[in-house]
């Protein structure tokens, strides 16, 4: 059985708006009360009433290899996997929005294992923060809402292709720009 699959604008408008629920949800799972911005410094207050004061230049910093870390286990999944991949970005109204792995053909248990591999770097923040009990755990935590909320695409991604397949068993061609077939193995 082969299914189509097509990603459009539509769809990464909805990745957004996941992007946004994400960050909405995650503060509170993680004790987190509130995050504010004010004279060059972050605020993040927690449930229990303790709050931190962070450097925004390091909160900055943090998100940055945050991301950069989260899009390198991808990667490196990919190739732990044996899938062959490039990098490209995908733009919104001619903005970059998100870094696309680009793959000519994946199976799709090697898709999910690859999309949710992050989410490895989620529970090494949450763990490691709750052991450092300061400024630093509270800069794991924001790195860890972050890398929740950047997975938005991730989680979509998986769950649109189980809603079209309904499966993890088979194979995914690329066959355009963000447009794929799906050949769906008998079950055994």
């Amino acid at each position: 059985m082969e299914i189509y699959l097509v990603f459009s604008q539509r769809d990464l408008c909805a990745v957004i708006v996941l992007s946004l629920l994400l960050l909405l949800i995650a503060p509170p799972l993680l004790c987190v009360k509130s995050i504010s911005f004010e004279d060059g410094y972050t605020f993040v207050r927690f449930l229990d009433g303790s709050f931190s004061l962070l450097s925004s230049i390091a909160v900055l910093l943090m998100a940055i290899s945050t991301i950069a870390l989260h899009e390198f286990l991808h990667l490196m999944t990919l190739k732990m996997v044996g899938v062959n991949f490039k990098l490209k970005p995908v733009t919104l109204f001619r903005l970059p929005i998100m870094i696309q792995v680009d793959y000519e053909e994946i199976k799709i248990w090697q898709y999910f294992v690859t999309a949710l591999s992050p989410q490895a770097l989620t529970i090494v923040f949450i763990f490691t923060a709750y052991f450092a009990k300061n400024t630093f755990g509270a800069l794991l935590i924001l790195s860890a809402i972050l890398n929740f909320a950047s997975s938005s695409g991730d989680f979509y991604g998986i769950i649109k292709t189980l809603v079209k397949v309904k499966s993890v068993r088979g194979t995914i061609f690329k066959v355009g720009e963000l447009k794929y077939i799906i050949r769906v193995d008998k079950k055994i």
